[in-house]
C-alpha cells in the first residue's frame, strides 16, 4: 500500500444526469473517500442535479456542466471541456451515463487523458451500433461493471465489440459503519412488516405487490406493506390498490432521506425489481440485518445467498414471493438470516473494499 498520494494524479468523476439513483450514489461516495484519501479529484454534474447538490454538501469539488444526447455533435462544447479536463492533467476519467461517454470521453481523448473508463451500472444490453463500435473500440480504455450479470450484458450484442479481459467487476459498496452505528428508536412492530425502497417506475415491478399482499391476506397473516420511494406510477400503484381493496394493508411513505430508519423499522425487505444493475437496496437490508427475498433474476444472486441470507424465488411468481415472505414471521429465522446478511455485507460489501478495488484498477503500480 502506498503511503502518500502526491505523485497520484487527478480522477474526473462525471456523471451529468439530474435524477438520483446508484450511478450517482456511486460518484458521490467513491469520489468523497477520494477526498477522504487525500487524492486529488473534481466531479462534473448537473448544475441542478442532486448529485451537485450532495457534493456541494460534502464539501467535493464539483464543477457544473450539462450534456444533452447530441452534446458530443457541438465543436463548441466539445472544445471547452476539453480545455477544463486539461487544466487538471487528470491520470483517469470515469463516465456512467452513454451521453457523457460521447462528450466526455472525446473531450478527454483530446485532452490526452490516458484511462478513459466507462462505469456500466445497468444490466441493460449495450447496442452493436456505429458509434458505440468506435466508442468502445477508439475512445474507452477500460470498463467498471457493477455486477457480472451487467458485465455479460455489454458484449451480447458484439462479443467483439470490447476485449473482455478489459472489463472489470467491482461490485458496489456501502458505508457499513454508517449503517450498523444507526440506533432504532421505534417500538417493536405489532403486525408482521415487508418493507420495499424502490421508485415508482415500471422496472421496480411494484404492481406484483398486489397479488403478493391478496396471498398473505389469505394466510392469515397479520401484515402491513411499507413502500419508501416516489415516482410516476405512485397514483397508479395506490389505485390499484385501492381497486383491489386492500388499503389497510398498504403505507405509503415517500421518499426516505435516510433510508435507516425504515428499513430497521420492517421484518423482511422484498424487491420486486425486474431486473437491477447492482441492488443497493438489498446490501442495505442486508446491513440492517433483514432478510430480503426477491427474485431470481439478472444480479439478485450475487448479492443475496439463497436460503441463507434471504430466499430467492421464481421470477414474477408472485405466490411463491408470497409464501418465501411468510418464512419469517418466525423471529428466530428472521435473526438468523439477518445476521448473516450482515456478514455477507461485511466480507463483500463495503465501500473500503470497492474504492481498493477501483484506486488498483486506475494507477495499479502506486495501490
Amino acid at each position: 500500500m502506498q503511503t502518500s498520494t502526491e505523485n497520484v494524479p487527478t480522477v474526473i468523476f462525471f456523471n451529468t444526469t439530474r435524477a438520483w439513483g446508484g450511478g450517482e450514489k456511486w460518484h458521490l461516495e467513491m469520489a468523497t473517500h477520494f477526498r477522504n484519501r487525500g487524492l486529488r479529484l473534481v466531479l462534473f454534474a448537473h448544475p441542478h442535479g442532486l448529485l451537485y447538490q450532495k457534493a456541494r454538501a460534502e464539501g467535493l469539488p464539483v464543477i457544473p456542466f450539462a450534456t444533452g444526447k447530441l452534446s458530443f455533435l457541438n465543436p463548441a462544447k466539445l472544445l471547452k471541456l476539453a480545455g477544463l479536463f486539461l487544466k487538471f492533467q487528470a491520470g483517469a476519467i470515469i463516465m456512467n451515463l452513454p451521453q457523457d461517454m460521447k462528450l466526455a470521453g472525446l473531450a478527454a481523448r483530446k485532452a490526452g487523458i490516458p484511462k478513459i473508463i466507462y462505469r456500466r451500472g445497468s444490466a441493460i444490453p449495450i447496442k452493436n451500433s456505429f458509434i458505440n463500435r468506435f466508442y468502445f473500440r477508439k475512445i474507452i480504455t477500460q470498463v467498471i461493471s457493477n455486477t457480472n450479470a451487467t458485465a455479460a450484458t455489454i458484449l451480447e450484442k458484439n462479443p467483439n465489440l470490447f476485449p473482455k479481459e478489459k472489463i472489470h467487476t467491482i461490485h458496489n459498496g456501502i458505508n457499513l459503519p454508517w449503517y450498523a452505528g444507526y440506533k432504532s428508536e421505534t417500538l417493536p412492530n405489532t403486525k408482521f412488516v415487508v418493507g420495499i425502497a424502490a421508485r415508482f417506475e415500471k422496472q421496480k415491478g411494484l404492481h406484483h405487490l398486489i397479488p403478493v399482499a391478496q396471498q398473505l391476506k389469505e394466510m392469515k397473516i397479520d401484515f402491513e406493506i411499507h413502500i419508501a420511494g416516489s415516482g410516476s406510477l405512485e397514483d397508479e400503484i395506490k389505485a390499484l390498490v385501492e381497486k383491489n381493496n386492500l388499503m389497510l394493508y398498504f403505507k405509503f411513505l415517500g421518499f426516505q432521506t435516510d433510508i435507516r430508519p425504515f428499513m430497521h423499522s420492517i421484518d423482511v425487505f422484498v424487491l420486486t425489481s425486474h431486473w437491477e444493475g447492482f441492488g443497493y437496496v438489498l446490501v442495505e437490508a442486508m446491513a440492517a440485518r433483514k432478510p430480503v427475498v426477491a427474485w431470481n433474476i439478472s444480479s439478485n444472486p450475487e448479492i443475496v445467498l439463497h436460503e441463507k441470507t434471504g430466499i430467492l424465488v421464481p421470477p414474477f411468481d408472485t405466490q411463491a414471493m408470497a409464501k418465501a415472505i411468510s418464512v419469517f414471521t418466525d423471529k428466530n429465522l428472521q435473526e438468523n438470516y439477518g445476521q448473516l446478511g450482515y456478514e455477507r455485507v461485511e466480507q463483500n460489501f463495503t465501500i473500503d473494499r470497492s474504492v481498493q478495488k477501483v484506486l488498483s484498477l486506475l494507477f495499479p503500480d502506486i495501490f
